[in-house]
């Protein structure tokens, strides 16, 4: 038995020295991939959330759209730091995308989310002073919290996401959740558009 595979799905090494844009299909394809994870991850959010819940697993999923927002974003907006190889294949899917070299908005906000977060955590919590709560997921977060005996505290929160309008708080920074998205699908329709014209076209049944 022989299995068959479609010609985009395969990158056959020839001959010769291999042209710097000889693997951009699988790099746009990766893209696509992480964004449709992260409507995925949406799209459970709100399936949830719709349904009244606020189980803690609506912050896992937050963090995953996070994570593949962010990982779309090193693909084609690489930090500072990437090296001229990085650079060079982000200008070339980004012009084949026919995008700007400016992410959307709150992408470089969710990339670095998870970088070195032990360290961000450090510095917050060596920062803070007053009421510390670890994680909140609520429709209405109460701007002060009356403990025992009536003292009054403005709480701080690790993480806290708000299910009335899905804004993700870690530590100082806040991100919403909505605006990540809207990107994402941006992105999408931009690469969808890519991939018709760089991949081979698979053969019709009738022919």
């Amino acid at each position: 038995m022989t299995d068959q595979l479609r010609r985009d799905v395969v990158i056959a090494k020839g001959k010769g020295p291999r042209p710097p844009d000889w693997a951009d299909s699988l790099y746009l394809q990766e893209v696509h991939l992480q964004c449709e994870f992260a409507l995925r991850a949406y799209g459970e959010i709100r399936s949830r959330v719709d349904a009244g819940s606020n189980d803690p697993s609506l912050l896992a999923f937050a963090h995953m759209v996070l994570v593949f927002a962010g990982n779309a974003t090193k693909l084609l907006f690489p930090s500072p730091r990437a090296t001229p190889t990085a650079n060079d294949r982000a200008n070339r899917l980004r012009n084949t995308m026919g995008i700007a070299n400016t992410p959307p908005v709150g992408f470089v906000d969710a990339r670095n989310y998870f970088e070195h977060f032990d360290e961000r955590m450090d510095r917050f919590l060596a920062s803070h002073e007053g009421l510390l709560i670890h994680r909140l997921i609520a429709g209405n977060v109460s701007d002060e919290i009356e403990l025992d005996g009536g003292r009054r505290f403005r709480p701080k929160f690790l993480q806290l996401l708000n299910t009335n309008t899905l804004e993700l708080s870690l530590y100082d920074q806040s991100v919403r959740l909505l605006d990540i998205v809207r990107g994402v699908e941006l992105l999408q329709q931009s690469v969808a558009t890519a991939l018709d014209r760089v991949l081979p076209k698979a053969p019709s049944s009738d022919s």
